[in-house]
């Protein structure tokens, strides 16, 4: 396999990986602190500001 397609297969990884944990803080946000809600968000953040990088 080609660097460029491993690469972009690693991207395409990492990307659902971030849409599944917004999910799964949805899902979960009920049963979160607001503290602790608002934690998870910036960490989601935090990971899509790294991924435009």
């Amino acid at each position: 396999m080609k660097t460029d397609t491993k690469l972009r297969i690693i991207d395409k990884v990492l990307r659902f990986l971030i849409r599944l944990e917004e999910k799964l803080v949805d899902a979960f946000s009920p049963y979160l602190e607001p503290g602790e809600l608002k934690e998870y968000r910036a960490r989601i953040a935090q990971h899509k500001q790294e991924m435009e990088e």
